[in-house]
């Protein structure tokens, strides 16, 4: 996991730099707002990345118990589980 999330930061940075190099220029606002929406859209992709790669580092590694104390996120706990068989390719 660490690898591909380096490999994606690696990604956000040439393009939030790219966005930033673009956005001196001059351009209509409409196209300026885009370019702002994007680049905020990059930042939030970033920390999208630092926040998995923290989940990840907490998880047990191979060799490792778990818990039976501990409880999952309450997100997951309390997400709906389909037990219908679906058809694909018919």
């Amino acid at each position: 996991m660490g690898r591909i999330a380096h490999d994606f930061n690696n990604l956000l940075t040439v393009i939030r730099m790219s966005l930033l190099a673009v956005g001196d220029l001059a351009m209509p606002d409409d196209v300026r707002d885009a370019i702002r929406d994007a680049s905020d859209s990059t930042d939030r992709a970033a920390r999208l990345t630092h926040d998995l790669l923290a989940f990840a580092r907490k998880q047990t590694r191979p060799g490792e118990r778990c818990s039976s104390r501990s409880s999952p996120p309450r997100r997951l706990a309390a997400a709906p589980v389909s037990a219908s068989p679906s058809r694909t390719g018919s």
